[in-house]
């Protein structure tokens, strides 16, 4: 949820601050990012990262997030997986008892049946395939 903040008397002087509503009655870490990271979008989209974000808990309480906390917390991670989704193979394949529910189940069969892979095999687990690999 976005929430309009006014910014100045100039027509269209105004911002937007994100708001997430959870269902426990303290911030988690898990939260704290969500926010920070929906404040960071925001931010790209306004160019210009907005103030604070807001977590309400499920007691109906507003807990502010300062979102000068994203440069220490949310940039370094952000860095890292850039780094890591452009410069790392895809991971391997392993097929298991979710596929039938994935949406990357075909690709993902085509892959095995082309590269020969183990985990193709009934009931071989990742451990399995590690031992023999």
């Amino acid at each position: 949820m976005l929430k309009k903040v006014y910014c100045g008397p100039s027509y269209g002087s105004h911002r937007y601050e994100p708001t997430i509503i959870v269902g426990t009655h303290q911030i988690l870490q898990e939260q704290k990012l969500a926010i920070l990271f929906v404040g960071y979008v925001l931010g790209k989209l306004q160019n210009q990262l907005p103030a604070t974000g807001v977590v309400i808990g499920a007691d109906g309480r507003a807990h502010k997030v300062d979102m000068e906390s994203a440069n220490r917390i949310l940039i370094p991670m952000i860095k890292a997986l850039r780094q890591w989704t452009g410069s790392s193979p895809p991971p391997p394949v392993l097929l298991n008892k979710h596929c039938p529910t994935c949406q990357f189940r075909n690709a993902c069969m085509e892959h095995a049946e082309k590269v020969d892979d183990l985990s193709l095999l009934d009931r071989v687990t990742p451990k399995i395939i590690q031992r023999y690999q």
